[in-house]
């Protein structure tokens, strides 16, 4: 099971679907591995609902960089860190790199600290 690897300093990685499921199973693995790592309620309520926003938002944003690219399913990571402090990480990624390069240095930002 993820939550024992998880526990024990590893991680877990699951590929979501790359349909309207992707944010009902995201927030399911999400709440399913927290309460097996015994954290409070409202800590997996909130992890839940921030699983959500972010698988959403990979579903519409990040399956493919062009509409002829191939679909590139998003993956939720879970891993815990123990430096500097021992903490869970949450992550979700989009798998596709836009081809379109956007070219940022500090000189160009009116706000940068020289």
């Amino acid at each position: 099971m993820a939550a024992t690897e998880i526990a024990e300093g590893g991680a877990a990685a699951w590929r979501l679907p790359p349909d309207p499921r992707c944010a009902s199973v995201g927030r399911s693995l999400v709440h399913d591995t927290l309460m097996a790592l015994r954290l409070p309620g409202g800590l997996v309520d909130a992890a839940v609902l921030t699983a959500g926003e972010l698988t959403t938002n990979a579903l519409k944003h990040g399956l493919r960089a062009g509409p002829y690219e191939p679909v590139v399913p998003a993956e939720l990571w879970i891993w815990s860190r123990t430096t500097p402090r021992p903490e869970l990480v949450v992550a979700v990624f989009s798998l596709t790199v836009t081809r379109r390069a956007y070219p940022w240095s500090a000189s160009r930002c009116p706000r940068a600290v020289p």
